[in-house]
């Protein structure tokens, strides 16, 4: 008996499936249908498979709008899927690495001994204030202040 298959078109290629009819260990007893290999016209079988995860990838960009790592055909399919719903979010996301600075901050290096980091850490504390950054921010200030650079020592107490 011939094997039923199914043929699909994706991004122009021709894609045919074959399922193989079910296969039996016990008499009477069939199990599930059994996937045949891939085939895409004018393609090697392991070829075949990477044309059509790169094809999905490829519909993943356009449908999605960002690249993906991912080469899970099941995946794909449902992300492309969710985002043709609108159900998921389409475009760049704007995310940035964890300990990365935001765009509208900067990080400033700034090393000093541990010992001086503790003597530091007592002052803010007795002083009462939050953090160890708000005594930077106060020690800043008073000494901007103290320069007469005023625009300067403003941006560092509204900071």
């Amino acid at each position: 008996m011939a094997s039923p298959s199914i043929v699909e078109t994706l991004d122009g290629q021709v894609v045919s499936h074959s399922v193989s009819e079910p296969e039996s260990d016990v008499e009477g007893a069939a199990t599930a249908p059994v996937p045949a290999p891939l085939r895409v016209e004018g393609a090697t079988d392991a070829l075949a498979h990477e044309l059509e995860i790169d094809a999905l990838r490829a519909r993943y960009v356009a449908v999605v709008g960002r690249s993906t790592g991912s080469r899970d055909k099941r995946y794909l399919l449902w992300k492309i899927r969710l985002a043709s719903q609108g159900k998921v979010p389409v475009g760049p996301v704007g995310r940035r690495q964890p300990g990365e600075p935001s765009v509208e901050h900067k990080v400033l290096p700034l090393r000093m001994p541990a010992e001086t980091v503790e003597a530091l850490d007592d002052v803010w504390r007795r002083r009462g204030l939050k953090s160890r950054m708000e005594l930077f921010r106060h020690a800043l200030d008073q000494y901007l202040s103290g320069l007469g650079e005023a625009a300067a020592a403003a941006r560092v107490r509204g900071a």
